[in-house]
C-alpha cells in the first residue's frame, strides 16, 4: 500500500558517521511542521545526548545546542550526522521474512527556491529508497570503527550483523 507521510532520515556525510539504519521514522502527514520539529529535535536528543544533557535541555530549551530548523517544509536537526524529515509521498515497506531484509521506498517532492523574484525549480520529485536487514527494532547504533577505520564487524557490505546477546 503507497501512502503519504513525514519521513525521518539519518543524513551523513560519509562513513564515520554511518548509522545502522537510514530511516529513523515514519510520522502521519496531516502533522503540522512545529509538531514534527519538536519530535525531530527530540530524537536527535535522545540519539546523542546524555541523560544530564537531556535534562537540562528540558528546562532550558534555549541551552539545546541543536534546534530543529524549518526551511521550505523539510526539517533539520543537529551535525553530522543530522536528522532530516520531509513530506513524501508513495511511501512502501515491503518485508522479506526469508531473507531478513525490509526495503522502504517512497518519492521525494519537488525541492523550489525563490531565485530573482520567481520561484524556481531546484530539484524534481526524484525516488528514495533504503534497504535494512532486519535485527530488531530501528537502531541508532554506529556501525563504523573508527579505531580500525572500518565497519564494525557485520555492517560492511555483503556481511551480516552480529546479533547482540
Amino acid at each position: 500500500m503507497k501512502m503519504k507521510a513525514w519521513l525521518i532520515t539519518w543524513e551523513s556525510a560519509n562513513n564515520a558517521t554511518a548509522v545502522a539504519d537510514e530511516v529513523v521514522g515514519i510520522l502521519n502527514p496531516c502533522w503540522g511542521k512545529r509538531r514534527v520539529a519538536d519530535i525531530v529535535e527530540f530524537l536527535y536528543s535522545s540519539a546523542t545526548a546524555t541523560l544530564t544533557e537531556i535534562a537540562y535541555y528540558a528546562k532550558r530549551p534555549s541551552n539545546n545546542p541543536y534546534h530543529a530548523e524549518i526551511r521550505s517544509g523539510r526539517i533539520g536537526c543537529g551535525s553530522n550526522p543530522s536528522l532530516y524529515a520531509r513530506k513524501v509521498s508513495d511511501l512502501v515497506i515491503n518485508e522479506d521474512p526469508e531473507t531478513g531484509i525490509e526495503k522502504i521506498t517512497w518519492m521525494e517532492s519537488p525541492v523550489y527556491d525563490l531565485v530573482d523574484g520567481r520561484i524556481t525549480v531546484v530539484r524534481g520529485p526524484c525516488p528514495g529508497g533504503f534497504t535494512r536487514r532486519i535485527t530488531g527494532p530501528v537502531s541508532h547504533e554506529l556501525i563504523w570503527d573508527r579505531i580500525r577505520g572500518r565497519f564494525r564487524e557485520g555492517w560492511g557490505p555483503g556481511e551480516t550483523p552480529v546479533e547482540c546477546n
